[in-house]
């Protein structure tokens, strides 16, 4: 039976019908904190704290014979242009309502998404191995599009075996983990100093005016959105999700990050420190208590660094899993045909340096 869109595209996920609202997944059952990217929460906290600038959001359902199979949620800008509902906070992209779906099934979702009114049309932050992926692509191909692949980001993962922290310490980095001994070591010695772990509760709001005070003194640079974070601790808190970390000297926090817990999983989403502590190495000491914490107490089995190759990631995980993009274009198109030419001038360069660098 062949797929087919809605001609309407709620902007809000609250929209949709009851049917297209069932196919998404609930933030706290898992499988694995991933999932918290495809929930109703996730996508009613991105709408109120982190829309794109000019963007809209346009929920597109996809149905097969009148039964709603499979929500694409999408971001419209003021060209027409449209793009996966994606953000700097997402860490990996799918569809509701893909997860097991046969092959011919997820093609005809991407056939009916290449059918819309968009010459081009741009999705990332996708896991390159996901069942849904290859199929989708091949139903854009259906419609018309040329499909153009991309590098996007890392993902640094860590599984985690038999032999608890002592087994994940034996195999971090020498100096790494002589600095979690001497300054663990330091703090604990310190009457000033104390770490703290927040799952909710009454010390939330503490907790993230905290964070908040700890960010604005770090080296990093404003949040796009600063509403996200703290509405994003709160959402993860309400759902049982939260692990917020904080080290503090005296009253005042100096270092600290979240992460979401779910399907013994846990997903560090921010982290900062105070730069005029920096000797203290107080986010090492904040990250090797956090991470101690997690595998004693809830016997995760895997620690994830979302979204990005910084470099201190290759410290904490040793395995990196690829996120990639996808552009499909209307060849037709004025837009399209511009942006198959740039494609393609790109291509050509990259190539003759290479060749150029082998002589």
């Amino acid at each position: 039976m062949r797929c087919i869109a809605d001609p309407v595209c709620p902007a809000s996920v609250d929209g949709l019908d009851a049917a297209a609202r069932a196919l998404f997944p609930d933030a706290a059952a898992g499988p694995g904190v991933a999932r918290l990217n495809d929930s109703l929460d996730w996508y009613r906290l991105i709408e109120a704290t982190a829309l794109p600038d000019a963007q809209v959001a346009a929920y597109l359902t996809i149905r097969q014979d009148s039964t709603a199979i499979s929500v694409v949620p999408m971001l419209r800008g003021a060209d027409g242009r449209m793009r996966g509902f994606t953000t700097p906070y997402t860490c990996l992209y799918q569809p509701p309502g893909t997860v097991g779906l046969p092959p011919s099934v997820s093609r005809g979702i991407g056939a009916a998404t290449g059918a819309c009114n968009s010459n081009v049309l741009q999705f990332d932050a996708l896991d390159p191995q996901a069942a849904w992926l290859e199929p989708f692509c091949s139903g854009l191909r259906d419609a018309g599009r040329v499909v153009l692949r991309y590098e996007h980001f890392g993902n640094w993962w860590q599984g985690l075996g038999q032999g608890g922290w002592t087994a994940y310490l034996a195999g971090r980095p020498g100096a790494l983990r002589e600095t979690i001994r001497r300054r663990s070591a330091r703090v604990a010695r310190d009457p000033d100093l104390r770490l703290e772990m927040i799952r909710g509760g009454d010390a939330l709001e503490r907790g993230i005016a905290g964070f908040e005070a700890v960010y604005a003194r770090s080296w990093k640079q404003a949040e796009p959105h600063p509403d996200f974070n703290p509405a994003m601790m709160r959402m993860a808190a309400s759902l049982g999700l939260l692990r917020l970390g904080l080290l503090w000297q005296g009253e005042t926090a100096i270092a600290a990050q979240y992460w979401v817990v779910a399907d013994r999983i846990a997903q560090v989403l921010k982290l900062a420190h105070a730069s005029e502590v920096d000797a203290l190495s107080p986010g090492t000491v904040l990250t090797a208590w956090m991470i101690r914490q997690l595998i004693e107490t809830e016997q995760i089995v895997g620690l994830d660094f979302g979204r990005g190759d910084d470099p201190y990631k290759q410290h904490w995980a040793s395995q990196r899993r690829p996120r990639i993009g996808v552009v499909a274009v209307n060849p037709r198109s004025v837009q399209g045909s511009l942006l198959l030419a740039r494609h393609g001038v790109g291509w050509l360069r990259r190539h003759l340096r290479q060749a150029m660098l082998r002589t």
